[in-house]
C-alpha cells in the first residue's frame, strides 16, 4: 500500500503542472494597416492573482481604482511597449482604458483591456517591415501577440509574420500594381 501513496506523491506535482491555475492570459492585438495601426493590450488573471494585480494597480492603497491609478497602468503598458516601422520607433497615442473596480478585480472579474492607435505611412512601392515588442511583466513574463489586418491592408500579397517571444515582425510587401 505504501507504494501506492509514493506513487500518487511523485505523480502529484506533474498534475498540478498540468492544470495551472495562477496563470495571468496576456495578449497583445495588433490592427495593422497601411496608414493606421491600433494595440489592444488585454489581461485576464485568475481569482488567485486578484489580491496581487490590486495591490499593483491601487497606487494609494485605499482599496479603490481611482481615474489617476488608471491612467498610470495605461501609461506603464505604452511605455512597456515598442513599435516601429522600417527601425524608426513610433509613437503610440492611448485611447481608451478599461479597468474594472476593485470589487470586481477581487470577484474575479477583473479583466484589463486598453487600445491605443498611432497614424502610420507605411510605403507601397517597397516592403515595410514593422515590429512591435512588450517588455510589461508585472503579473507575467508572457504575451501572445496576434495580428489582424484592415481592409487597405488585406488585399494583395499576404504579410510574413515572425514570432518572438513578447515581439512579433511583420513584413508588409510593396503594392502591386
Amino acid at each position: 500500500m505504501m507504494k501506492y501513496y509514493l506513487f500518487a506523491a511523485a505523480l502529484f506535482p506533474a498534475l498540478a503542472d498540468a492544470h495551472p491555475h495562477g496563470t495571468v492570459e496576456q495578449q497583445l492585438h495588433l490592427s495593422l494597416g497601411r496608414d493606421m495601426a491600433e494595440l489592444t493590450w488585454i489581461i485576464v488573471p485568475p481569482a488567485e492573482q486578484a489580491g496581487h494585480l490590486l495591490a499593483h494597480l491601487d497606487l494609494d492603497g485605499d482599496s479603490a481604482l481611482d481615474e489617476a491609478e488608471r491612467a498610470a497602468f495605461a501609461q506603464a503598458l505604452v511605455d512597456a511597449t515598442l513599435l516601429s516601422v522600417n527601425g524608426e520607433e513610433v509613437a503610440l497615442a492611448e485611447s481608451e482604458a478599461i479597468v474594472p473596480d476593485a470589487t470586481a478585480i477581487s470577484q474575479d472579474a477583473g479583466r484589463l483591456e486598453m487600445t491605443a492607435r498611432s497614424n502610420l505611412v507605411l510605403p507601397t512601392e517597397s516592403f515595410a517591415t514593422l515590429s512591435v515588442e512588450v517588455s510589461y511583466s508585472e503579473f507575467s513574463e508572457d504575451w501572445f501577440i496576434q495580428p489582424f489586418y484592415f481592409e487597405n491592408l488585406a488585399d494583395g500579397a499576404s504579410p510574413r509574420i515572425e514570432r518572438a517571444p513578447n515581439a512579433l515582425t511583420v513584413s508588409i510587401p510593396a503594392v502591386a500594381r
